[in-house]
């Protein structure tokens, strides 16, 4: 089960943000590889929560691939080279492989912040 609840607001720059709570729940969903939509800014922030997930990122270039270990409380900025060359993805294995080593899937919960670039698809 994946739940999403977003909410929009205005930052003293007068930027908007929008913040989304992402949910997932034991049944293996995984988040397929994207690049977040162009009407969303320069900036993508992720704040992971529970149980630890490895994203997978892959350059839209060179056809790289990078795995990152989103631990509990860790912070992931995506930007420039980061936000706009790079898909991520997480597996919908039930196992998270990382560094050789096999992790058991947990419950993961993240709060994702985007800028919003173009308004009007929003409103």
């Amino acid at each position: 089960m994946l739940l999403s609840l977003n909410f929009k607001t205005t930052n003293s720059s007068g930027s908007q943000l929008l913040m989304g709570l992402d949910f997932e729940s034991h049944t293996l969903t995984g988040i397929k590889p994207h690049r977040d939509r162009e009407f969303f800014g320069e900036l993508v922030l992720g704040i992971s929560l529970l149980e630890p997930v490895v994203m997978d990122f892959k350059c839209i270039r060179t056809h790289e691939v990078r795995a990152l270990l989103l631990e509990p409380r860790s912070v992931l900025v995506m930007q420039g080279e980061a936000r706009w060359l790079w898909q991520h993805s997480i597996t919908s294995a039930p196992n998270l492989l990382y560094r050789g080593k096999h992790l058991p899937r947990g419950r993961r919960t993240s709060l994702t912040f985007r800028t919003i670039q173009d308004e009007s698809v929003i409103a």
